[in-house]
This record gives structure tokens, sequence and C-alpha cells, in this order.
């Protein structure tokens, strides 16, 4: 009983400290920074200690305009165009919008929620999800093994 009370208590406390988030359709420089490819090397986190992403993706390719694609070595599996949002803290955070029309996702993807760049240099990017899910995303900068088109 006790360890359903605690469950609940820690499930309760992460959903009030959610920040209210504004979605915004315009895509400003900021989403040009985060542009490349990017090798996935590692997720950590995640709501009682582990990710239910998988690493079926490798790579998380950003295009200047915005557009994202996660493919593996074989395949591309998602598609789709980021925007980018400001909570009450006026904090920015990009969602990443997958576009079904083109490639619908057969592995589970980091889509489901905004995420925060909490670094970002010339050759490393981490995308986090500090509200619910709590799961971080390290990313390398690597180059572009194999093509596709989209």
């Amino acid at each position: 009983m006790k360890i359903t009370n605690l469950f609940l208590f820690v499930l309760f406390v992460s959903f009030l400290s959610c920040k209210n988030h504004e979605e915004s359709a315009t895509i400003d420089s900021s989403s040009i920074k985060i542009a490349g490819n990017w090798e996935l090397i590692q997720i950590s986190g995640g709501f009682m200690g582990e990710s239910w992403i998988t690493d079926d993706y490798k790579y998380l390719y950003i295009k200047s305009n915005a557009e994202f694609g996660f493919f593996n070595d074989t395949a591309l599996l998602a598609v789709g165009v980021i925007t980018t949002e400001t909570d009450s803290h006026n904090d920015l955070w990009y969602r990443f919008n997958v576009d079904s029309t083109k490639v619908v996702p057969t592995v589970p993807l980091p889509t489901n929620l905004p995420k925060m760049v909490t670094l970002l240099d010339a050759k490393n990017l981490v995308l986090s999800d500090p509200c619910c899910e709590l799961c971080t995303y390290a990313y390398k900068k690597t180059k572009i093994k194999r093509e596709f088109d989209w």
C-alpha cells in the first residue's frame, strides 16, 4: 500500500511540475541551430528510471527549414516538421510533429512531448523531456551515411 501511495504521489507531482506550453506556427532561427545529422548515442531517464523509447532508430536528421527525419541504417522511420513553443517562463521548446501521410512510424520515437535543448555545441545535442516522461536523448553530430528523400 505504501508503494502504491508513493507511486501516486510521484505521478501527481510530475503532472504538477509540467509547464504550460503555447505552440508557435512560425519557425525562427533557433531551429536552424540544431540543423544537421545527429547520431543517437544514449537514451537515459524515463519515468520510473526506464525509457519506453528503444534504440530502434539511430539518426535524427534536421534540415535548416525545420523538417526532420528519424531513420536507421536501412529505413526512414518518420518525417515531419519542428514547431517551437514557449512555456510560462518563456523557455523555448521544440515539438517534433510527425507527418503520418508520408511515413508511418513503426517503432517508438521521441515525438510525443516537446523537447528542451539542454546542451548544444558544434558536435553534441541533448534533448530532454523535463516533464512527465523525464527522458534524455544524447546525440553526436555525424556524417550522413545514406540519403533519404522525403
